[in-house]
């Protein structure tokens, strides 16, 4: 019998016991409740910081759960619901949160794997506080455009709409007609469409819903069509853009067109606020060819050799702006590295992002029918040239880069050396090495230099990681993530040292190997705890 001698509500203040579960988690507070009929009444007043942020798994009914009932209430302000597949499970829900007073608190609601009603407007339109609504990998989803409209415009108070699902696994329409609303929402900021297989897949398909957000400033599509200029007339306001169309995997959509088709743009549309756009991201379908882009901040270019003269251009109108650049570039593409230095570009860039992947011819090698690689000759000039770049810069706080597989064709002298001048690249803070055979002497090259290395990524099937390279590691005094994938070995005695590396974080996934010391993984989970994490591959 718990009397008021032992019961620490009647000792400790308010604040005291606010103090107290805010440490505790849901799970906790919720054991809490069944103490007594005292304790009953008040931990959800003391709770209510522990479950602002909430998540529920739709496969339940929470209309009999009492304990998780006491701790609902306007304060909660984040919901996720995951796995609810009925419709009636759904509306049940919804109707304890309204019973509860949840719809006058949460800001952001995110659905994920349920069941979509139709009419599920009619319900968030009273959500008077819902600024973000995320709808993630559906299983079932009125896929019209006037579902999607009466979201928009019936919740006036969202800021962010996100749809991402891979596939819409059921389409269907309503029963009843959606009421509709004529009101625009004026709040809406934020607009993401990651879909595909859907009925919105074309831009001119997205026109009613771009109209009734007069206000958009960020849009981000991710659909099976390539970008229609057309969306700018609709979006006056619109400062960032991320638009991945012709998605390469997707081997039953339409090719890429060609150039001349890309480029014959249409004269009559209205290029209205392009003025403003501070972000640009095309990825798969270059978009270099608009007269109005003097603003741009923030960059991110997919770029192979035909699409370089272009891709200059683009640079060359949006030198003095550029802040943060992200190229990927198809084989030894030598100008677009001398535009970045030739035109001033370098000398303004705070964040600068360079992924490099072999280049691929287009014919077929009949042999191993597989693409066949051109020749990567020029990539110790590219190297030098990108080094003697960023040389250059007085604003560069953040590069990274991104080496797939270019490495093979170069002696061990030659990668040591290219190595070396990587490692001598100033503020190079993130690096992703990608080879199939890699000597451990050319990583030793680069760790005995990077000084600057805050995150480091290797895959390499046939890498042994000796003890110098791990000691190399343990001098990088700013190195706060190591990930080692599938190497070959790895030693023992450097796992010990780097082990005793504080605020770092370290994943190795290890091939099978007969003659590795698993033990000093062990020693290294006992120093790292959760800061280390241990693979074994067959």
């Amino acid at each position: 019998m718990l009397t008021d001698r032992h019961d620490f509500t009647c000792v400790l203040t308010t604040d005291e016991i606010g103090g107290i579960f805010s440490y505790l988690t849901q799970h906790d507070c919720m054991a809490c409740l069944q103490v007594s009929q005292r304790w009953r009444s008040l931990v959800p007043q003391y709770a209510q910081a522990t479950f602002s942020d909430l998540r529920l798994d739709g496969r339940k009914d929470y209309r009999r759960h009492q304990s998780l009932i006491a701790c609902l209430g306007p304060h909660v302000k984040s919901l996720v619901v995951d796995g609810c597949s009925d419709a009636d499970a759904l509306y049940a829900l919804m109707e304890l949160l309204r019973e509860r007073g949840c719809q006058e608190g949460i800001e952001s609601l995110e659905l994920y794997k349920c069941y979509v009603p139709g009419d599920l407007a009619l319900y968030l339109c009273h959500w008077t506080r819902l600024k973000y609504l995320t709808l993630s990998q559906m299983t079932h989803i009125i896929d019209t455009e006037a579902f999607y409209l009466s979201l928009i415009t019936r919740c006036g108070s969202l800021t962010s709409f996100q749809l991402h699902c891979d596939f819409m696994m059921m389409c269907d329409t309503p029963t009843e007609p959606i009421p509709g609303a004529d009101a625009m929402n004026l709040n809406m900021r934020h607009l993401s469409w990651k879909v595909f297989g859907g009925e919105l897949e074309q831009p001119n398909d997205f026109q009613p819903l771009l109209l009734q957000c007069p206000n958009l400033v960020s849009l981000e599509g991710w659909l099976a069509a390539d970008f229609d200029p057309i969306i700018f007339a609709w979006c006056p306001k619109l400062q960032h853009l991320r638009w991945v169309g012709q998605q390469p995997n997707r081997h039953y959509y339409q090719l890429p067109r060609n150039d001349q088709e890309l480029l014959a743009l249409d004269d009559n549309v209205d290029y209205q606020g392009m003025g403003q756009l501070r972000g640009l991201s095309m990825q798969h379908y270059h978009l270099l060819t608009f007269e109005d882009q003097h603003q741009l901040r923030y960059l991110e270019l997919d770029v192979n050799q035909e699409q370089q003269p272009h891709a200059i251009q683009l640079l060359e109108r949006n030198a003095t702006t550029l802040q943060s650049l992200l190229l990927e570039i198809d084989g030894i593409l030598l100008p677009i590295i001398s535009c970045l230095r030739d035109c001033d570009i370098i000398h303004r860039l705070v964040s600068f992002v360079l992924f490099i992947r072999p280049s691929f011819s287009s014919s077929i090698d009949d042999n191993n029918d597989a693409p066949s690689r051109r020749s990567n000759a020029a990539l110790p000039d590219l190297i030098h040239d990108l080094q003697k770049t960023v040389s250059q810069s007085t604003t560069l706080e953040w590069m990274a880069l991104d080496l797939l597989d270019i490495f093979g064709d170069f002696s061990l002298e030659e990668q040591k050396r290219m190595l070396s001048m990587i490692g001598c690249i100033p503020h190079l803070k993130s690096i992703d090495i990608e080879e199939d055979t890699l000597d451990p002497e050319v990583l030793l090259a680069l760790f005995q230099r990077a000084m600057s290395l805050q995150q480091v990524v290797v895959r390499c099937n046939h890498l042994d990681v000796t003890y110098e390279i791990l000691e190399a590691l343990v001098r990088l005094p700013n190195l706060k993530r190591l990930h080692l994938r599938a190497v070959g070995s790895i030693s023992a005695k450097g796992v010990r040292r780097l082990a005793s590396k504080k605020d770092m974080m370290w994943i190795v996934e290890l091939l099978e190997s007969d003659e590795q010391d698993h033990a000093c993984f062990d020693d290294a989970k006992e120093i790292m705890k959760d800061r280390f994490s241990y693979y074994q591959k067959p």
